[in-house]
Order: structure tokens, then sequence, then C-alpha cells
């Protein structure tokens, strides 16, 4: 039978034992960022319609 590997050591904090795991939150906080950006513009530019709507109105 083959030697089997073992844990020789568990780390903790900043940049854990799985390197994989920091670049899935990179990717989520990058997500989050952008989802914001576009929800804000989107936001803004449905008011901006909005507001020349009413104005046209008075």
């Amino acid at each position: 039978m083959r030697n089997q590997g073992r844990i020789l050591r568990v780390r903790l904090g900043h940049n854990p034992n799985s390197s994989s795991i920091g670049t899935v939150v990179i990717v989520f906080l990058w997500s989050l960022f952008t989802a914001s950006l576009v929800l804000n513009t989107v936001a803004a530019a449905l008011a901006a319609a909005r507001e020349r709507r009413e104005a046209g109105r008075g």
C-alpha cells in the first residue's frame, strides 16, 4: 500500500490553506461593485427621464 499524505499544518487568517477561496471572494466583491454601479446608473437614467417628462407637462 502507498503511504498516504498527511496534514502538516493548518494556517488561519489572510490567504488560508486554499487560495481558490480568496479568488471566489474577490469575484464576489467585484460582482457586488458592478451590480451597484449598473443599478445606480439605471436609477439615475430613469429619474432623469421622469423629471423631463414631468417638466414637459408643467
